[in-house]
This record gives structure tokens, C-alpha cells and sequence, in this order.
């Protein structure tokens, strides 16, 4: 995950740099000549190597149900996220980080998330799917190549686009969407419904 380009900060009182583009973050698209037909990513263009610690076996789920306080639309209420433990054959890690770790009780999950970007992004490719509500946890998962799923409100971030359920970010990505606003519950429930699927036929190879 080491960088080979240098970003230089040019708000902290350093002197003047000489440097080569000066471009916003959101710009960059269109100084790379990015779109939607040719997003020019290979992925992974991150790269670690998984846990050791968590084991093969059962079906492992990685779970993040918060997103920041800024928009709250995007945060999953910790009691509907906890109905996917019904789904039998499955160990869920706890991913979450910041004010909604708070939430969790130790009757769902393993407690696995880490502050370090890259502890946590080698937690992240030991699992087989990433379960996140719009989150960095979403965008570490696609990058690493991580099948993630992603649970979004009825109105969310352009970056996801509008009436599909894939990404041309993340080719990896799968993304389940509110047909209301605020209502989670029949996303879930698809949720939990794709997920024992996916349970059943990793079984079978166990």
C-alpha cells in the first residue's frame, strides 16, 4: 500500500513548492480523463496480505454499520444490522469504528476492526464479503479487490449513480438499495436472503 507519488500539504505555513498539476481531489477525474466507460482502474491497487490469524472454514463477514455524523442517511441502525446473525453458518467481524463501536453488543460478531489503515486492511482481505453502510470501509474493500456490499439510502452520494446495482469503481462491489427513505428493513432482508445463499453454496466446499 506505499505510495509512489508525493502529495504535498500547501496549507501548513511550509514554504512555496514548485510541483507540476495543481488540482483539487475532485478534479482529478478529469485531469486523468476518467469516466464512466473507461474508469481506467485495475483492481486491486491495494495490496496486503490477508490475516493469518482468522481462520478458513465458515463463511467470514465483515460488518460496518456507521457512517459519519454529517449525514446521517447513510448510517444503518444497529438493531437492523444485527438481524443478519440469524443468517446460520456465518462469522461476522465487527469493523466499525468511532462513535457507533459504541453500539455494539458481543452477542453479534467478533470485535475486529482496527484504527490503523493498514491492520485493518488486512483484516478486510481475510474475509468473504464486506457488509458497509457508505463508508471508508466500502472503498478499502473495493480497492483490495474484497467482495463488499453496500448498503445505501434512497438518495445517496453521486458517486454511486442512480437505479443499478454494481459499481464501475469496484467491480467487486455489490450494492443494495432504499426504496424509501429510512427504510432498511426490506434491505436487510435481501441482505440476509443473498447471504445465506452465499453460505449454503461456500458449504459445500468446506
Amino acid at each position: 500500500m506505499e505510495s509512489s507519488a508525493e502529495f504535498l500539504p500547501i496549507s501548513d505555513g511550509s514554504p512555496p513548492v514548485e510541483y507540476d498539476i495543481d488540482a483539487e481531489l475532485m478534479e482529478l477525474p478529469y485531469v486523468l480523463r476518467i469516466n464512466i466507460n473507461n474508469p481506467i482502474i485495475e483492481i486491486p491497487y491495494l495490496r496486503v496480505k490477508a490475516r493469518e490469524y482468522i481462520e478458513r472454514g465458515r463463511l467470514k463477514a465483515g460488518i460496518a454499520w456507521k457512517s459519519g455524523d454529517w449525514d446521517a442517511r447513510r448510517s444503518i441502525p444497529y438493531e437492523k444490522m444485527k438481524l443478519l446473525n440469524k443468517v446460520e453458518g456465518v462469522d461476522f467481524h465487527i469493523l466499525q469504528k468511532g462513535k457507533g463501536l459504541s453500539e455494539w453488543t458481543d452477542n453479534f460478531g467478533f470485535l475486529s476492526g482496527s484504527e490503523d489503515i493498514y491492520e485493518a486492511a488486512e483484516i478486510v482481505k481475510s474475509l468473504d464479503v464486506v457488509i458497509t453502510a457508505d463508508t471508508m470501509i466500502a472503498h478499502l474493500a473495493g480497492a483490495l479487490g474484497v467482495r463488499v456490499w453496500l448498503l445505501l439510502c434512497d438518495d445517496p452520494d453521486w458517486r454511486w449513480f442512480e437505479n443499478r446495482s454494481d459499481s464501475p469503481w469496484y467491480p467487486t462491489m455489490r450494492i443494495f438499495r432504499q426504496k424509501k427513505a429510512g427504510e432498511w428493513d426490506k434491505v436487510i432482508a435481501e441482505v440476509a436472503q443473498e447471504l445465506s445463499i452465499m453460505q449454503k453454496k461456500a458449504s459445500k466446499f468446506c
